[in-house]
């Protein structure tokens, strides 16, 4: 009986590893997919703020060379068109 159980007890320990490998390699993907997915949410969130950005800059530029163009003076303190010198 006793040689049995020894011989049952191995094969027991071995399963035991398996199982626990194939629960650390599912966390460890886990934890990159939500890394992944992060990274990914945070690139389009940069990418949109630039695109603003450049919007903005692009929009205040046209508005300074519209001023220029009027022959008016571009007030860059202000963000203004100002009719005087």
């Amino acid at each position: 009986m006793i040689s049995i159980l020894s011989r049952l007890i191995p094969g027991k320990l071995v399963l035991a590893f398996i199982i626990a490998g194939l629960l650390a390699a599912s966390v460890w993907w886990a934890v990159g997919q939500i890394q992944d997915n992060a990274q990914d949410e945070l690139r389009d969130e940069i990418t949109e703020q630039n695109k603003d950005a450049s919007d903005a800059a692009d929009k205040a530029d046209l508005n300074r060379a519209n001023c220029v163009d009027a022959g008016r003076v571009w007030d860059f303190g202000t963000g203004k068109c100002r009719r005087d010198r």
